[in-house]
């Protein structure tokens, strides 16, 4: 299985018009991977600061994709947004609910699920990020300059208020998703693990062991 927390981005060098998207938020893909390993070991060991970071990092990366590109992607094809745009937001909502309660086994393993599926949507074949950089052109890496500088969100406390599960629980039916049992969660995190192994395997370039 890959270790998740041992996936680093090196830097990029020569980043052009051509790629600049993908590999940026590509690169940023990476990262949440890490930190999300990073955070699966340290919650085993009763530590939640890696989780806290984790949660600031995937908020802030949603953001950067909400709030920058896919607005920048909808200006670029003259007002008509990408047709992944609310499918994407739809997996969006569901993982920024996930993040609101504590970090049970079956809330690590549904965003695990979300990020298998997720990710390829936007970094695959005919993707997101593929799109992005074909309809933004010339513009796309003052487009990735933007998003580079980005500040950091804001993360209320964990609620684990009774009202806070089913809320998740129907934000992730809109998007297609349900909650995991405890007994599911393990699967969907190897997966998502297996996912990243491939990515990490040469398809995306700048992924380094650290």
């Amino acid at each position: 299985m890959t270790n998740l927390a041992a996936i680093e981005l090196a830097p990029a060098c020569g980043t052009t018009s051509i790629d600049a998207v993908r590999r940026f938020l590509g690169g940023e893909h990476r990262k949440l991977e890490a930190h999300f390993g990073r955070a699966l070991e340290a919650l085993a060991d009763g530590d939640p600061s890696a989780w806290g970071r984790f949660r600031e990092k995937l908020l802030r990366h949603i953001g950067i994709e909400e709030r920058i590109l896919l607005p920048a992607l909808r200006e670029a094809r003259g007002g008509d947004p990408d047709p992944l745009a609310a499918r994407l937001r739809l997996d969006h909502g569901a993982l920024a609910a996930l993040l609101v309660p504590s970090p049970t086994s079956r809330v690590l393993g549904t965003i695990a699920g979300i990020l298998a599926e997720h990710e390829p949507r936007e970094e695959g074949p005919g993707g997101l990020f593929a799109s992005a950089d074909e309809s933004l052109a010339s513009r796309a890496p003052s487009i990735v300059e933007r998003m580079q500088l980005a500040p950091s969100v804001p993360v209320s406390p964990h609620n684990d208020d009774p009202r806070v599960l089913p809320a998740v629980e129907r934000a992730l039916s809109r998007a297609g998703y349900r909650l995991l049992a405890r007994s599911e969660a393990s699967a969907a995190i190897e997966r998502l693990c297996e996912i990243v192994s491939l990515a990490s395997g040469g398809e995306l370039p700048g992924v380094v062991p650290s």
